[in-house]
């Protein structure tokens, strides 16, 4: 339980740091200002869908959710990510689509 709170902090500073809100004073780069700017992807396997969707979507992603095991509509809350279609430290251009695939999360 530790180690997904410890992801899901990390996963804030984060994104705290990218949007220009970081303790230090200095701001991320704006990646809207250059053509080539592309924007690193962070690790959200292990997180909740919805949390991890709202983490990707800050930095500027398209999100697509896949959930092979379930047909019945499940709450984002009750699924987490066990993979994403891109990697952690991979950089893309802001609108790419990131892709996760999701299972209903033990309890």
């Amino acid at each position: 339980m530790s180690s997904k709170l410890t992801r899901l902090a990390s996963g804030v500073i984060a994104m705290l740091v990218l949007a220009g809100c970081s303790t230090g004073g200095s701001s991320a780069p704006d990646p809207t200002t250059s053509a080539s700017s592309r924007i690193e992807v962070p690790d959200v396997v292990g997180l909740q869908v919805d949390v991890a969707e709202d983490q990707l979507e800050v930095l500027g992603f398209d999100v697509e959710v896949e959930n092979p095991e379930f047909d019945e509509a499940i709450a984002d809350a009750d699924l987490i990510v066990i993979t994403q279609s891109v990697g952690q430290g991979e950089y893309l251009n802001r609108g790419a689509t990131i892709t996760l695939t999701a299972d209903k999360a033990q309890r």
